[in-house]
């Protein structure tokens, strides 16, 4: 339910988990010019009935689930996190960031042995 930030003050929920993703939406306009390729995906019913699957399944936190979640419905192929816990999700590839990182540092340690 949506309230103005002047119902959340006089109601003593200043800061708490009462302030909706409308009123940020709303208050905090996203710069699009500072995230040129990304696109933004809508938080709808279906996709919180799908975080909402996915945390279920997982035990996945709500913001990981969320961000799964857009993910798939997107159609990406994959999730970078350095969470292991993550892991565990079957639905989409997970990628680790410090196995990309480790795996660029070993190849370029394997061409410094070659030369």
């Amino acid at each position: 339910m949506w309230m103005p930030p002047s119902t959340c003050a006089r109601r003593g929920n200043l800061g708490s988990r009462q302030w909706s993703s409308r009123w940020i939406a709303e208050s905090a306009p996203i710069d699009r010019r500072r995230y040129d390729g990304l696109d933004g995906v809508d938080l709808d019913l279906e996709l919180a009935d799908k975080a909402s699957g996915l945390r279920a399944k997982y035990g996945l936190k709500t913001p990981d689930a969320i961000q799964i979640a857009a993910t798939l419905q997107a159609g990406g192929a994959a999730f970078l996190t350095n969470d292991p816990i993550l892991k565990r999700v079957t639905e989409i590839e997970i990628l680790m960031l410090d196995d990309l990182v480790d795996g660029r540092a070993n190849s370029k340690k394997q061409n410094q042995e070659k030369k």
